[in-house]
């Protein structure tokens, strides 16, 4: 019997439920995973070490800052499909939209499905004004779902040596009306 946390979201087809410190291994399992890798993390297989950091400091963002990283749960079947969040990677204001679906569930439209869920509570519950999403120049895929978020390239630059493009969408609920006039 499942139960639902303060901070898990239910979309159409998915839920999305925060990892926990004791998901280390299901965490690492996905983020070894060769699709997986090969854009979030360079093609670099991660340390058990590695994962067990994330998971600690996703598990203090929820506690702290009402976010960080959410497994996405496939209701029907029950099986993890990837996850989603909101994490930090460069020096930014706030954290990042971040998406990774493995490759068995890509091309169902969960990637566009929870990030969209991560969105809303972004926007609505976190009184983000904006959100980005960076990805690596290549990742055309990944660059598709920003583009059905709704979200808009807002710059590109070298990090880390790879050629990265961020996108971005904007809380129309926070913008004053000329804002929103010079957004349409």
């Amino acid at each position: 019997m499942s139960f639902l946390t303060d901070f898990d979201l239910l979309t159409l087809r998915l839920q999305l439920t925060p990892f926990t410190e004791g998901d280390v291994e299901l965490f690492h399992s996905i983020n070894t995973d060769q699709h997986i890798r090969r854009y979030l993390w360079d093609d670099e297989e991660i340390s058990y070490e590695v994962a067990e950091d994330i998971m600690s400091r996703s598990a203090l963002f929820f506690q702290n800052e009402n976010y960080g990283l959410w497994k996405v749960i496939e209701m029907s079947s029950k099986e993890v499909t990837g996850y989603v969040g909101l994490w930090f990677f460069f020096d930014e204001d706030q954290p990042q939209l971040i998406y990774a679906i493995l490759k068995p569930f890509t091309g169902l439209g969960y990637a566009t499905e929870a990030a969209r869920a991560i969105i809303k509570y972004a926007f609505n519950n976190l009184k983000f004004s904006y959100l980005i999403a960076s990805m690596d120049k290549p990742h055309r895929k990944s660059q598709a779902v920003a583009q059905r978020l709704g979200m808009h390239i807002s710059r590109q630059s070298v990090k880390k040596g790879k050629n990265t493009i961020f996108y971005i969408i904007e809380n129309p609920h926070v913008l004053d009306e000329d804002e929103r006039l010079m957004l349409e």
